[in-house]
């Protein structure tokens, strides 16, 4: 398992988004910049799995199986960090959505090869509610939703 942290440019946020993206060991490094014309031979199984508020996924990863999870089922991982705006619905609430549904999911999409409907989403506390969203909006990417209170 390779664990990656990414800064992720957004035309909606002021600053980089943040994640830690777990990939399953593989032979070659893995190119993290979106290839919309590459070969789709990476993992197709693609967790985006976000935090609740004053947590991080850091604190996800340091506190589950998250990282032998990913190297056992051969799955990607994705825990951004967008703050809590979204699930407060203050300060850059809009703009972290427009970011979520309209670069994130994208973006992971190219990086991973993983076709649309291969995507499960999920979350503890509030990060249940912003997967909740998330999947009911974007059905066409979304194939499951999980959420944890």
């Amino acid at each position: 398992m390779t664990c990656n942290r990414l800064k992720i440019p957004s035309r909606f946020l002021r600053n980089p988004a943040e994640m830690i993206l777990l990939t399953p060991r593989t032979d070659a490094p893995r190119n993290l910049t979106p290839v919309t014309d590459a070969p789709r031979n990476a993992p197709e199984k693609c967790l985006l799995l976000f935090h609740g508020a004053g947590e991080s996924g850091q604190t996800m990863l340091d506190n589950s199986p998250l990282a032998e999870m990913s190297e056992a089922c051969h799955l990607c991982v994705a825990l951004p960090f967008v703050g809590n705006s979204f699930g407060l619905d203050c300060g850059e609430g809009e703009q972290v959505h427009a970011f979520l549904t309209e670069e994130l999911l994208p973006y992971l999409r190219d990086v991973l090869f993983a076709p649309s409907g291969t995507f499960c989403v999920g979350g503890i506390s509030m990060g249940a509610f912003i997967a909740l969203s998330l999947g009911l909006e974007r059905w066409d990417f979304v194939s499951g939703v999980f959420s944890v209170s």
